[in-house]
């Protein structure tokens, strides 16, 4: 069987695609918890999305789905979130019943995906923070932002950026074990309300005992009185957050 492009597309997006999508619900039905996916690629200038499915089946074990397909533009978070919303309201889906969600291959629960993507990135800036700075000197202050030039011109010791990219690898470590430890595949109920307090408590401890990593420390002793209280007052606000951030979508109370 052949057809050309035209043709094959309405097939496609008319019949195939509407009836491989009525299969998935049909035996998605009765699964209480699922996990929604979504990656996005390039198409000349428009951006496709698809969405996929991952449950499990009383009957066959756990299963995973292609649901749907769209073309949108705006990349933002928001307009991500409002569109997988929509995709499952109109098909009979709460999004109280999904259990996380898969976003470039990494799982991660609602909430937390900003929390473990970031540490790696931060590893990543720091392992190669001495071949940056080599190659921003080289390229010269004429054709580096100022903001790049500040960061990498000054010596390590010595680079107030840098000391904020220690803390925050420390910062991120802390919410990167906790939020592992929340979904390791053996990890019970009764088990979360003792791993949001430990962490709750160290975000705490740390504020209080004005600790901000042991690189960052070192760096410290280092800095002029001026940048050293920016540096305390600026890591102080951010803890804080994180606590409010915290306290916001877990009550600890309960």
């Amino acid at each position: 069987m052949s057809s050309g492009r035209t043709k094959a597309t309405s097939i496609t997006e008319s019949v195939l695609a509407p009836k491989s999508q009525e299969f998935l619900l049909k035996d998605w039905d009765g699964a209480q918890l699922f996990s929604v996916g979504s990656d996005g690629s390039n198409k000349g200038n428009k951006k496709f999305f698809l969405l996929t499915m991952h449950y499990f089946s009383a009957t066959e074990g756990i299963k995973h789905g292609l649901h749907d397909f769209y073309n949108d533009n705006d990349e933002t978070i928001e307009a991500i979130a409002t569109r997988i919303s929509n995709i499952l309201q109109e098909n009979g889906l709460s999004i109280n019943n999904v259990s996380s969600y898969v976003a470039d291959n990494a799982s991660v629960n609602f909430g937390k995906h900003r929390w473990l993507s970031l540490l790696p990135a931060i590893e990543r800036v720091l392992h190669s923070w001495t071949a940056l700075r080599a190659y921003y000197l080289s390229e010269g202050e004429e054709e580096c932002g100022k903001i790049v030039w500040e960061a990498f011109s000054e010596e390590e010791l010595e680079s107030f950026p840098l000391w904020y990219v220690y803390f925050l690898h420390n910062l991120m470590g802390m919410f990167h074990d906790a939020v592992k430890k929340l979904e390791c595949t053996n990890v019970s109920c009764t088990e979360l309300q003792g791993v949001m307090e430990g962490h709750s408590s160290k975000l705490k401890r740390r504020r209080e005992d004005k600790f901000y990593g042991r690189s960052a420390q070192v760096i410290l002793g280092n800095a002029s009185p001026s940048d050293n209280r920016k540096f305390r007052e600026e890591t102080v606000k951010t803890l804080t957050w994180c606590i409010e951030y915290l306290d916001k979508w877990y009550d600890l109370e309960t």
